[in-house]
């Protein structure tokens, strides 16, 4: 299977200024396409889901990287952690653990399954958050990558950084 194309930014092989003036073109155009006058919470989100939504738009707003496409998929994580939240009370008012009794009058304990819903939802929500870069270290990825080299001497374009 072939490898999904890199943005511009992202590539740190060669390329010739032909080849990046054609991919710096490309991306333009497509860009240019990409409306973003539709970021708005979907009719399905429950009412403290929008409002999340709302303010995650707002933040976003100078990065100018939403686009029309990406309502759908920052909607779907403002629910799972709507989810998240009512996971954590339920779980803290039954415990880790519950009690079962079973046909022989036997008592056992097992895991709250509201705990592993939980667990489900956080690492949901950890994929989500670092698709939009909600992160720390998804947003120091991102300003690395803007940066541009530091040039090196003939002795670092032979040996590298040593």
């Amino acid at each position: 299977m072939a490898r999904s194309p890199k943005p511009l930014k992202l590539v740190e092989g060669h390329l010739t200024k032909k080849q990046r003036t054609e991919r710096e073109e490309k991306e333009q155009e497509i860009n240019s396409r990409l409306n973003r006058d539709k970021i708005k919470p979907p009719p399905w989100l429950a009412t403290k889901g929008k409002t999340m939504f709302r303010e995650l738009v707002k933040q976003m707003e100078n990065t100018e990287l939403l686009t029309n496409l990406d309502v759908n998929g920052l909607a779907q994580y403002c629910d799972l952690h709507l989810r998240m939240l009512g996971l954590r009370e339920e779980v803290a008012a039954k415990g880790y653990t519950l009690e079962n009794k079973n046909s022989r009058g036997g008592t056992t304990f097992v895991t709250n399954p509201a705990l592993t819903a939980l667990n489900q939802t956080i690492k949901l929500m950890q994929a989500y958050e670092s698709k939009f870069g909600l992160t720390v270290y998804d947003r120091t990825k991102i300003a690395l990558k803007d940066e541009k080299p530091k040039e090196q001497d003939n002795i670092g374009k032979r040996f590298g950084d040593i």
